[in-house]
């Protein structure tokens, strides 16, 4: 890489699959990665931290982990009544005029925490913050998330450029159960959150991705699509900015970035998908089986249609980690917080057949 400081990153740890002939199986990576069908060379197959293929006999796919930018808060870390920016300048900063620990700063709150802390974000506060990107991004694939809980209105806006109030990429406001996205002053976008119960506020779950080949946007609340928008302008920061009427509690924040030139792993990692002739064996449908929250912090429920009688939850190298025998009930809450972070396999047993699925604990 010629004049800039890019990180070369680690060969992911991946996870194969074992299928039944004529099935689908998935293939992941704790790393968004590039998926090839060979160790070195091949042909590429597909890309992201997870992938569906559907072999007729076993075979190996190949992970080369790509570098990314990004950053996630849940404000957990910090005591009620810190200023953010103050607490964390190195991502944060305040609005031209203001002054970190002081003006414009926004503070820690754990009066509505998503599970922890949060950031109070009140019009009667006079506050303005910046959640910085460190570049402005026009390549390759953009991600925002972020949990609000709405007590009047909600706003953000992306900015365009590193130099904060310089240019709007998007407004975005959230208004009585709409949200609407505006660019340069015209509405490209509306959907719904949630109000229920009617008129309370509640916790959503907001995204926005960007596919910078093509200009496309697609917005997420609570994990279903409100639609799609193209707008090619770059993105460098996110403004949290609570104008007239805006008040709310923002949790679990976090952007990801990966440009089209990012650096990738030296070396790729296999992943197996063993494809087996189960015409002699009950398997049960793999909708059957949910595992959440995925990912998670450790701890997560394990839920089938089924009885589950066996529960067992093994590391990438195929060791046990956990198993828990008789249970004879249809949810588990399983805790795995003393373990490394990574990626985990469960396979349940039920009087009816065998299921497994991964489950990424970070």
């Amino acid at each position: 890489m010629m004049a800039e400081n890019y990180d070369t990153p680690m060969a992911p740890v991946t996870m194969g699959d074992t299928i039944c002939n004529g099935d689908t199986a998935m293939v992941s990576a704790d790393e968004y990665s590039y998926w090839y069908d060979a160790a070195t060379g091949g042909n590429l197959v597909g890309e992201g931290d997870e992938i569906d293929v559907m072999p007729t006999a076993t075979t190996s796919y190949y992970a080369e982990a790509a570098a990314t930018a990004g950053h996630f808060e849940d404000f957990d870390s910090y005591n009620v009544g810190d200023y953010i920016v103050a607490s964390d300048p190195s991502n944060w900063a305040v609005w031209p005029g203001g002054t970190p620990g002081g003006a414009y700063d926004m503070q820690i709150d754990d009066a509505q925490g998503n599970g922890g802390n949060s950031l109070r974000v009140d019009n009667a506060d006079g506050t303005d913050v910046v959640l910085e990107f460190g570049e402005a991004f026009s390549s390759g694939y953009f991600y925002y998330s972020m949990d609000m809980y709405i007590v009047g209105d909600g706003y953000i806006n992306f900015q365009e450029q590193v130099t904060i109030g310089a240019a709007w990429n998007m407004s975005i406001t959230m208004i009585g159960g709409v949200l609407n996205v505006d660019v340069d002053g015209a509405s490209v976008l509306t959907g719904a959150y949630s109000t229920t119960p009617t008129g309370g506020p509640v916790w959503n779950t907001f995204e926005f991705e960007c596919d910078y080949s093509t200009g496309t946007w697609e917005v997420f609340v609570n994990g279903t699509s409100q639609g799609t928008f193209v707008n090619a302008d770059p993105v460098a920061s996110v403004n949290i900015y609570p104008g007239a009427g805006v008040n709310y509690y923002l949790d679990n924040v976090e952007w990801g970035a990966l440009k089209d030139d990012a650096c990738r792993s030296a070396s790729r990692t296999e992943a197996v998908v063993t494809v087996e002739d189960c015409s002699n064996i009950l398997e049960l449908a793999k909708g059957d089986l949910d595992v959440y929250p995925n990912p998670n912090n450790g701890s997560f429920t394990v839920e089938n249609s089924v009885d589950i009688v066996k529960l067992t939850i093994t590391d990438v190298h195929g060791k046990i980690v956990q198993s828990i025998n008789e249970i004879n009930l249809n949810k588990v809450d399983v805790d795995l917080t003393d373990l490394e972070k990574g990626m985990y396999m469960i396979n349940i047993e039920t009087k009816k057949g065998t299921l497994t699925e991964s489950v990424i604990v970070q």
